[in-house]
């Protein structure tokens, strides 16, 4: 048996069909995500906090652009979310 998981790709909005507690895993980009899951009443064991995959180039291009001091209040914590990636 194959087993089925589910990756959530938006960051702070979600729709309640997503979510269902016979999903082998459930992958999610937040912690409101990740909270809203559990509320749909999939399990903790069975749910991963992992940001949003993204190749390193591209979060590069977009800090090259904006610089470290043009960053406006949030953003640092929201590139935390990202993580690096090869395969994509």
């Amino acid at each position: 048996e194959i087993p089925l998981v589910t990756v959530v790709t938006d960051f702070g909005a979600d729709h309640p069909s997503w979510f269902h507690k016979d999903i082998a895993h459930t992958f999610v980009p937040t912690e409101a995500v990740q909270s809203e899951a559990q509320s749909a009443g999939v399990e903790e064991e069975k749910l991963s906090l992992v940001g949003i995959p993204v190749r390193r180039p591209f979060w590069d291009f977009l800090l090259d652009r904006q610089g470290e001091n043009g960053k406006r209040e949030g953003e640092r914590e929201q590139e935390s979310q990202f993580k690096w990636t090869n395969s994509v």
